[in-house]
C-alpha cells in the first residue's frame, strides 16, 4: 500500500509521526473483539427481530465511524489511538468527519502486543465502511454529559482525558481503555440497532454497558473491573431534560461526588477514586 505523508492529510500536524499507510477496516480481524459475532448471538437475535431488521441488513455499506466536533476535541482521540497502539496507528478525520485508521512508519514496535491489538480491533471495527454507520459527537466537559451518553451518541473527551492524567501512577485503568469502552459501545448501540438506538430497551442499553466493560475496557486496560467499592458516594439528581426513563438523552442526570470503583490487576485490588462536579470529572486517583 501507499504511503501517505501526515501533512498532506491533517492540518493539524502531529511531531512524532510523518508517514502513514492507509488502513482498511476488518469486522473479523480474529482479534479479542469480535463485535460481529455479538450481532449473531442469541442475545441480539430477537432484539433485532424485534426492530424489524437482521443481521443481513446491516453490513450494507456506507458506513464506518463518524465523528463531529472540534479540531482541538479530535485531537484527543487522535493521541489516544497513538498511545493505545503504541505508535503504530493514527487517526485521520476527513472534511466530511469521517474517520479513519492510518498505519505509522513508526519502528518503534515489531507487533501489537495483547492490549494494543485490542484497542486496534475495536478502532479498526468501527471505521470499517463496509459495515453499519456510527455517528459520535465529541464534547468537552459539558455538565451535560457523564464520560458518554449511549442513546445520545456522545462522548466527553475533557472526563475520559482524566483517566489519562493518571498513567505512570497506577496502570488499571487509562483514557485508552475508557476511550475504547465508548467507541465500543456506539458501535453495538448503533450499528447493531439499525441506527434506532432510542427503541433499545433500558435492559439491553445495560448490556451493551456491560459488554463494553469486558470486552473492550477490560481488555485494553488489561485489568478487571470489579464494580463499586463501599466508599462510593454519588448523588444523581433530575437534569434539565429529564424524562422520567433510564433511557438518558442529553442532560438528563447530573452527578456530583466521588465515584469509587474498584479494579483488580494480578489479584489485587485498586480502588480509584473519580471526583465530579456537575457531570465533569476533575481528577482520577488511587484511593
Amino acid at each position: 500500500m501507499k504511503a501517505i505523508q501526515f501533512d498532506q492529510l491533517n492540518p493539524l500536524g502531529n511531531s512524532l509521526m510523518t508517514e502513514f499507510t492507509r488502513v482498511k477496516g476488518n469486522r473479523d480481524l480474529g482479534g479479542h473483539a469480535d463485535v460481529t459475532a455479538w450481532a449473531k448471538s442469541a442475545f441480539w437475535t430477537p432484539i433485532l427481530a424485534q426492530l424489524g431488521i437482521s443481521y443481513d441488513d446491516i453490513g450494507t455499506g456506507g458506513g464506518g465511524l463518524v465523528m463531529n466536533g472540534s479540531d482541538e476535541d479530535f485531537q484527543n482521540v487522535q493521541r489516544w489511538v497513538e498511545q493505545g497502539s503504541g505508535g503504530m496507528y493514527t487517526a485521520y478525520r476527513d472534511a466530511d468527519s469521517r474517520v479513519t485508521l492510518l498505519k505509522t512508519a513508526h519502528k518503534g514496535h515489531v507487533r501489537l502486543n495483547d492490549k494494543q491489538r485490542a484497542f486496534i480491533d475495536i478502532l479498526l471495527d468501527a471505521t470499517d465502511e463496509n459495515q453499519g454507520l456510527v455517528t459520535i459527537d465529541l464534547v468537552n466537559n459539558s455538565e451535560n454529559v457523564f464520560v458518554g451518553s449511549l442513546f445520545g451518541g456522545t462522548i466527553d473527551v475533557g472526563d475520559i482525558e482524566q483517566f489519562g492524567k493518571a498513567i505512570g501512577r497506577f496502570d488499571v485503568v487509562s483514557s485508552v481503555g475508557i476511550f475504547a469502552h465508548e467507541v465500543f459501545e456506539q458501535v453495538l448501540a448503533q450499528r447493531y440497532s439499525g441506527g434506532k438506538v432510542v427503541t433499545l430497551s433500558d435492559n439491553t442499553a445495560n448490556e451493551i454497558h456491560k459488554m463494553a466493560i469486558t470486552d473492550a475496557e477490560n481488555l485494553v486496560n488489561g485489568s478487571t473491573f470489579e464494580g463499586y467499592a463501599k466508599s462510593n458516594n454519588v448523588t444523581i439528581t433530575n437534569g434539565p431534560n429529564w424524562r422520567g426513563t433510564n433511557k438518558i438523552l442529553i442532560g438528563g442526570e447530573i452527578r456530583n461526588g466521588n465515584m469509587d470503583v474498584n479494579y483488580r490487576l494480578n489479584g489485587v485490588i485498586t480502588t480509584i477514586s473519580i471526583a465530579i462536579k456537575n457531570n465533569n470529572i476533575i481528577s482520577v486517583k488511587p484511593l
